[in-house]
């Protein structure tokens, strides 16, 4: 029993700074604010000293000119999230997880926990697969992430159909599906978009109790719809799945087939009529750099890559060295695109005999382009 209370006593001895923080907060030794965290108010104890010390926001807030007093309630952040902040904010470590990191990105936000925003936003990034992309788009439209909206919808556009056909894509919430279907990049058959958004009508009527119908369907999915591209879907499709349902009007059904059999004539204006294109890709420059040079051997910093197409913009350029699988990034810029043009990355990549290093730019532009590349060589 004794020794129990010594140990009790002696918890700091044996242990590390970041050891000592957490069993701080994991006990609520000495903790001088409480937090009522979410709708049930879960009390969470806590160190003014280590939360102002990590957060502008909560220095403000003890020790501001309107310095709060007593419990504080935190009602929109859930207890799990909440403790893994304020868990990170004594420790420098946190744990993510898919379904709740973009919650903790909205927290470290709110309270300006820059390093955690960020490491937020890699690791979100880095996890974005198509089996997840419908969650975390959703997720990023709750908390206002716009960035993380972005790169949800490039990374639908990498494989469209799948995610309409996903299982998740029916959960989402109507804006998140209006962002989906909408775009003039979304590469897929019309029919792929129809049946995605029969499918999500279907599964809306069940969460609102409402029967499955296509007078119910025609309501839930409002102006959805209209994303829906009906006058430039095959004919055939058109009359064996569209015309046999009342999702549309018959005046709107007769619009569109009389768009199909002459479309100068008879203008569609209800329903967008353009071709659907083909998200701008990426074309990738990649120089090898053989084994057959002396060695050990530098990847130059005054590589050149050469475009030969004709067309010229601005396009983004992100040269990365790639040595064992391992990527390091370089410059990240702006170069103006014409014949000749030069890209220079600064990292000097070293590389050991019987190794092949390369060194790739990924360049986004909107027609497909051939290029070449030039290499000097340090030995």
């Amino acid at each position: 029993m004794a020794t129990a209370q010594a140990q009790e006593l002696s918890w700091q001895c044996h242990r590390s700074l970041v050891e000592c923080l957490n069993h701080l907060f994991t006990s609520g030794i000495a903790c001088d604010v409480t937090f009522l965290v979410g709708e049930n108010k879960y009390r969470i104890p806590a160190h003014k000293t280590i939360l102002i010390s990590r957060s502008p926001v909560f220095y403000a807030m003890f020790e501001g000119n309107l310095a709060e007093k007593g419990e504080i309630a935190i009602p929109d952040i859930e207890q799990e999230v909440f403790t893994m902040f304020l868990r990170y904010l004594y420790t420098d470590t946190i744990e993510l997880a898919v379904d709740t990191a973009t919650s903790v990105l909205s927290a470290a936000r709110k309270y300006m926990v820059d390093r955690l925003v960020k490491k937020c936003e890699t690791f979100l990034k880095s996890s974005l697969t198509t089996e997840n992309v419908c969650l975390l788009l959703e997720q990023a439209h709750i908390y206002t992430e716009e960035s993380l909206k972005e790169d949800c919808i490039n990374e639908i556009a990498r494989s469209p159909e799948e995610v309409l056909k996903s299982t998740s894509f029916v959960e989402l919430c109507g804006v998140c599906v209006k962002s989906i279907t909408e775009p003039d990049d979304l590469a897929v058959e019309e029919s792929v978009v129809y049946e995605a958004v029969m499918r999500w009508s279907e599964a809306k009527c069940g969460r609102q109790g409402l029967e499955v119908t296509d007078t119910n369907r025609r309501q839930v999915l409002g102006d959805i719809i209209y994303t829906v591209r009906f006058p430039i879907i095959d004919a055939k499709y058109l009359l064996q799945h569209v015309m046999t349902r009342d999702v549309l009007t018959s005046e709107q059904l007769v619009s569109v087939m009389r768009f199909q059999q002459d479309n100068k004539a008879y203008p569609c204006t209800e329903f967008s009529v353009n071709q659907r294109n083909v998200r701008k890709p990426v074309i990738t420059m990649l120089r090898e750099y053989p084994n057959n040079y002396p060695w050990p051997a530098e990847i130059p910093d005054d590589t050149e890559y050469y475009r030969t197409a004709l067309d010229t913009g601005d396009y983004p350029i992100q040269p990365n060295a790639t040595e064992s699988h391992q990527v390091i990034p370089c410059t990240n810029q702006n170069y103006p695109i014409a014949p000749g043009f030069k890209c220079q990355p600064r990292h000097m990549q070293h590389m050991q005999s019987q190794q092949v290093g390369t060194m790739s730019s990924p360049i986004r532009g909107e027609y497909p382009c051939q290029y070449k590349t030039r290499t000097k060589y340090k030995k």
